[in-house]
């Protein structure tokens, strides 16, 4: 299965995740989108697909997937004369990590978060079949394997370590899930409630 949309992955990384977590083990994000698609002149059609009987049963309860209470043992631990593993990783934008961007009742970031927004990992590509006078926005796809995990070690994200992602609401989080799975990092779960859940309570802790 393949999931796409025109909004640079964030979309499909959504429904990715909603079917990834129910057990379907064979679906993927398309790497450019429906954007690249067409850069590269293939073939579009309006007509659906024909339908067709499956036999997959989505699990009864979804994995990797986290709740509230859930999130404090992600929180890392220091140890005397060590860096910290980064093991809570935030999807949002610097602004709103910070708490200059607020969309909850509160803003700022779950302590112990490190800031790694879902789009470090993408990079931007000028339309090759686009007309010079047109408007088209550059499309993004996934940047290299060496780039990918040169980021994960500036963010002090370890292999082997467990791994929770948060954003806004799922979204983000899912797609920086989804690049993290790419690169190997297989324990990871995503706090689906997010920052519109943890942001609008009045008794849990905030960093800005």
């Amino acid at each position: 299965m393949v999931v796409y949309d025109a909004e640079g992955g964030r979309l499909a990384a959504r429904v990715w995740l909603t079917i990834w977590a129910s057990g379907h083990e064979r679906v993927a994000i398309l790497n450019g989108g429906l954007n690249k698609w067409r850069d590269e002149a293939r073939e579009v059609t309006r007509d659906p697909p024909p339908a067709r009987e499956g036999a997959w049963q989505p699990l009864q309860t979804p994995r990797n997937v986290l709740g509230l209470e859930d999130v404090a043992r992600f929180r890392p631990h220091a140890t005397p004369g060590e860096m910290p593993a980064s093991t809570l990783l935030d999807a949002r934008t610097y602004q709103e990590f910070m708490g200059a961007d607020v969309r909850a009742k509160h803003g700022g970031h779950i302590p112990g978060a490190v800031n790694l927004p879902f789009d470090a990992f993408l990079e931007a590509v000028s339309p090759k079949q686009a007309d010079p006078n047109s408007k088209e926005q550059p499309y993004h796809v996934w940047r290299s394997p060496q780039e990918i995990h040169g980021i994960l070690r500036a963010a002090c994200v370890r292999p082997g370590q467990p791994l929770a992602v948060y954003c806004q609401s799922g979204g983000r989080a899912a797609h920086l899930q989804f690049s993290l799975l790419l690169m190997g990092f297989a324990d990871t779960a995503n706090y689906m409630g997010s920052w519109r859940e943890y942001g609008n309570r009045d008794d849990v802790d905030i960093e800005k």
